[in-house]
């Protein structure tokens, strides 16, 4: 086998035409298939997690406001100085918020904010 610009081949129309490549770390693949490859999966998930979305009940006045100090990061101590309420009180409207917006932890309740536009 002769070795020519980074491709491994038999025939010089191999490495012209897209063949085996050295480079990437998986001989047999040119980059073009592995990106072709990938494509359809990434739509097919896009796609469901925007079709997922349904839209939330009426959330409280104060629910918004717990949404986004939960977003940014803070713990339900932190929330609950913020907003001048006792911690449980923090961790009630955690859970209405998680209700919902039909998710089960809180990094499921990050990205569902996010995707509605809510946070």
């Amino acid at each position: 086998m002769a070795k020519r610009s980074g491709c491994i081949e038999k025939e010089p129309a191999t490495c012209a035409a897209g063949g085996p490549s050295v480079r990437g770390g998986r001989p047999g693949l040119s980059r073009a298939a592995i990106t072709s490859a990938e494509e359809p999966e990434m739509d097919v998930v896009l796609e469901n997690t925007l079709l997922d979305v349904r839209l939330p009940e009426s959330l409280s006045r104060r629910e918004p406001e717990i949404l986004k100090l939960i977003v940014a990061g803070n713990t339900n101590k932190e929330i609950a100085h913020e907003v001048y309420r006792t911690e449980r009180t923090v961790e009630y409207h955690r859970h209405r918020l998680m209700r919902k917006l039909g998710v089960r932890n809180a990094a499921d309740l990050v990205k569902r904010a996010i995707i509605l536009g809510i946070a």
